[in-house]
């Protein structure tokens, strides 16, 4: 095993496609009070806040582990893949963090900062892959949850309401907690989050556009996770039931 300590900038920032396996389970972190998501937002703020508030020292935030496997060969002309054994919350989750500041930029006309934060959703298709439709997203996540993040990572917050209504939202556009995937509970939450605090922060005095790169600096600099890459003897698939059996948050 090679173990490393990277940020976000790094982990999400590379030419490569983090793929989710078939055994792996579906997106399971939760909003509300002490929840996964709570836990993540409160985190994020702080280091957003770091960065606005000049007398503050920036310090890493660490994250947990990453843990990940490659095919035996990568095929030629492809994006690299990068098969997920322990993370692919974490990882999924950081991605829909990207798309929410990005719906955010959205609202107050910030192109920069939404191409920018673009580029640690997608891959750039001027370098050549075999399936652009397919290798483009930096994650593809299992087919349970595949097309709603596709749709969360393309589309405006507003298109993806419509496409869940009246399915898991209302008419006047309130989430339906009750049965609503829980990918879509943590992306719209985050969306509101994200939301409220820029908001507190322009009548506190801030420029939106400060904040909301805060937000994304804060995000891809101030998180860590330890990135461990298991060699060709390892067994992926016993390293996940193992950690699977021992509860730890995959």
């Amino acid at each position: 095993m090679d173990a490393k300590a990277h940020d976000l900038n790094f982990v999400l920032g590379q030419r490569q496609q983090w793929v989710v396996p078939v055994y792996q389970r579906h997106y399971e972190w939760e909003i509300g009070a002490d929840k996964q998501i709570a836990k993540l937002w409160d985190d994020l703020r702080d280091k957003a806040i770091e960065r606005l508030e000049k007398d503050r020292t920036p310090f890493p935030h660490y994250f947990g582990a990453i843990i990940y496997s490659e095919p035996s060969a990568q095929a030629f002309g492809a994006v690299p893949q990068r098969f997920l054994v322990d993370g692919q919350q974490r990882i999924t989750t950081f991605q829909i963090v990207l798309a929410a500041i990005r719906e955010e930029a959205r609202d107050y006309e910030l192109d920069h900062l939404i191409e920018v934060t673009n580029t640690y959703l997608f891959n750039d298709e001027n370098k050549g892959m075999k399936d652009v439709s397919k290798e483009r997203f930096k994650l593809w996540p299992s087919a349970f949850d595949r097309k709603l993040f596709q749709s969360i990572a393309l589309d405006e917050f507003k298109t993806v309401r419509k496409n869940n209504t009246p399915q898991h939202f209302y008419k006047t556009g309130r989430i339906i907690k009750g049965g609503t995937p829980k990918l879509l509970l943590a992306y719209h939450s985050l969306c509101l989050s994200i939301e409220e605090f820029v908001k507190e922060r322009v009548e506190f005095g801030d420029e939106a556009e400060d904040v909301i790169n805060a937000l994304l600096e804060g995000f891809l600099s101030g998180f860590q996770v330890v990135v461990i890459q298991l060699d060709e003897n390892d067994d992926a698939q016993e390293i996940f039931a193992s950690l699977n059996g021992l509860g730890k948050p995959l």
